[in-house]
């Protein structure tokens, strides 16, 4: 769904649009690396949630969102798209967010978590590490600072800087106006 904002007023939605972004899979047979990018009947048999059928993106159609955007609406994109053999698929919002900046070009990509980032100690908020150059993720993966949910996320902005976007940043949604301070200040949140 877009929004788009009346332009003499900032407060006033005056439209709103459906938002139909196609996203391509390859839902073949996973090799080692790929486990967990597919439906896994073994890992459902142990307990796991069942996320349905996942897959790999093998292409975004930027055009709906572009079009949204010139039109003057602010895109807000479901995660769910169907693969080649018309079977829906579910998407990690931050993996298709890093496909989507990567596709436009963007300078940057915000995502935004519950936490105050990547922490060196997972419980204590002061060893927030305020920045991490790709080539130190398998270092941080390896000993154990980058891990659970903050893997997909690291992940995501790894790709996406591999892909062109120049900067990623991963905010903490709790503090209030954080993508303002982020996009609008020259230290960010």
């Amino acid at each position: 769904v877009a929004q788009r904002h009346d332009r003499q007023s900032e407060h006033e939605v005056d439209d709103l649009c459906l938002l139909h972004v196609v996203f391509v899979f390859d839902a073949g047979k996973p090799d080692e690396d790929d486990q967990d990018q597919y439906r896994d009947e073994d890992r459902m048999e142990q307990g796991e949630v069942d996320l349905g059928y996942v897959g790999e993106i093998k292409k975004v159609t930027t055009k709906p969102i572009l079009d949204a955007l010139n039109n003057g609406y602010v895109p807000i994109i479901a995660t769910v798209g169907t693969g080649e053999d018309g079977q829906p698929y579910n998407i990690n919002a931050d993996t298709a967010a890093a496909r989507i900046a990567s596709c436009l070009r963007a300078e940057n990509l915000i995502l935004m978590t519950d936490i105050a980032g990547l922490l060196e100690d997972k419980d204590d908020d002061s060893t927030l590490i305020h920045s991490v150059n790709v080539s130190e993720v398998p270092y941080l993966k390896k000993t154990g600072i980058i891990s659970g949910g903050m893997i997909p996320k690291i992940d995501c902005c790894v790709e996406a800087v591999r892909r062109g976007v120049k900067k990623t940043v991963i905010i903490d949604g709790r503090v209030p106006h954080s993508i303002l301070i982020e996009l609008l200040s020259n230290e960010g949140v």
